[in-house]
């Protein structure tokens, strides 16, 4: 109930103050520090007018809870999906151009996903920015841990939102990554020329065993699908206009496709239907009509084989050994 006036230096000691005005330290380009201390040694919560910075530290404990902790918390008593249990806006509120200028540029704000019970409290965290507007939602964490970029019900784990594709939705067995446009739409992989970009396949038991890479130098572009390893072994190669099966050049070939088998004997290519049943297994499945072979296998020989089946122990077409001669 008494008046002290205070100089620079003087300290007080209260149990409690209590103020029905505004508080006021410092004036403007004339700042002072403000410090609260917390129970724990070396927490506090303080004003450093020096590098006019708010920080928030925790205590000097080795612990997981050693940290500086904001809390931002509402009043509400019936938390519904919606409702905004904390928010930080970032903004310019003396902007001299005014209107959408002293508007929120950027928030971040947690939001009820549902209306909160004894065993429910599910929020998303949301992020937004602004342009000629106060800030619009552009990213979403979900309370199921699914990210929305430009959508606030992802699809996936990941979904990456340019405008809607109609009524459709990502299949399960897809949705870890969903890309979604209302016209065409896509993933970009950039590299500099003569550098190779990649997507892998792995598995608890092989982290690489397949992979497809892609490589553009000097005018020419090449996709390869390769099995397991870095190096991997050759499934497929396209370059130009040039298909390779476990093969990648065929120096006599402009445009077309080469098959390598290998030491393999059997066939090189296949054709099946599912209305064909003949009895020739020996040389074919039962439902392969036409297939292409090595005239006749072991190191040395080759030749090709066009051989068609039908009927019981009929060869539609057979054709092979058409010649010989030397190569001049």
């Amino acid at each position: 109930d008494s008046v002290r006036w205070l100089k620079a230096g003087d300290d007080i000691m209260l149990s409690k103050l209590e103020l029905h005005d505004t508080l006021t330290v410092g004036k403007n380009d004339l700042g002072y520090d403000v410090i609260f201390y917390g129970d724990s040694a070396g927490a506090l919560a303080g004003w450093d007018t020096s590098e006019d910075t708010f920080e928030v530290r925790g205590p000097s404990a080795d612990a997981t809870t050693s940290t500086g902790k904001l809390k931002l918390t509402t009043a509400l008593t019936n938390i519904n999906d919606g409702d905004v249990l904390g928010r930080i806006d970032f903004a310019a509120p003396l902007e001299a151009g005014g209107t959408d200028a002293i508007l929120a540029g950027a928030s971040i704000w947690a939001e009820a996903d549902a209306t909160f019970t004894s065993s429910v409290n599910q929020t998303s965290l949301v992020f937004a920015t602004g342009a000629s507007e106060a800030a619009a939602e552009q990213v979403r964490i979900t309370n199921a841990g699914k990210v929305g970029i430009g959508i606030a019900a992802p699809d996936g784990t990941l979904h990456v939102h340019t405008a809607s594709a109609g009524s459709v939705a990502a299949e399960s067995m897809g949705n870890a990554l969903v890309i979604e446009n209302s016209t065409a739409s896509g993933i970009s992989i950039l590299t500099p020329d003569a550098n190779t970009a990649n997507i892998m396949f792995g598995s608890p038991s092989d982290a690489d065993y397949a992979s497809f890479d892609a490589n553009y130098n000097s005018g020419t572009s090449r996709v390869r699908l390769l099995g397991p390893g870095s190096s991997g072994v050759m499934m497929g190669w396209f370059e130009g206009g040039k298909v390779f099966i476990n093969e990648s050049a065929n120096a006599d070939m402009t445009t077309g496709l080469t098959i390598n088998q290998g030491a393999a004997d059997d066939e090189v290519m296949a054709w099946k239907s599912s209305d064909v049943s003949h009895a020739m297994t020996d040389n074919a499945e039962a439902d392969t009509f036409g297939s292409i072979r090595k005239s006749i296998g072991g190191s040395g020989y080759g030749g090709v084989s066009l051989q068609g089946f039908t009927g019981a122990t009929t060869r539609a077409v057979q054709i092979q050994a058409i010649s010989t001669g030397e190569d001049t």
